[in-house]
């Protein structure tokens, strides 16, 4: 299981059954792994969630990360 701290920057997708929130880690060098930038993105049921995600927000999460590269605008 990993832990990660992270502030919330969006609330990308809220249902009566599922909310998908994002931010940026807030640990010390955080900003990189494997030499790149990541964002922390979480999704999960309404019932498991203590609050509503809002932006501003920190919020620490527990659970087995799932990598994967974005790329937008012809960067990754």
């Amino acid at each position: 299981m990993n832990n990660e701290k992270f502030r919330v920057t969006s609330v990308n997708y809220k249902s009566k059954e599922y909310t998908i929130f994002s931010g940026v880690p807030l640990k010390t060098d955080s900003y990189k792994i494997n030499s790149g930038k990541y964002i922390v993105s979480v999704k999960t049921t309404v019932q498991r969630l203590p609050v509503t995600p809002s932006i501003g927000q920190h919020w620490n999460v527990t659970g087995e990360p799932e990598y994967s590269e974005i790329i937008s605008q012809g960067y990754s």
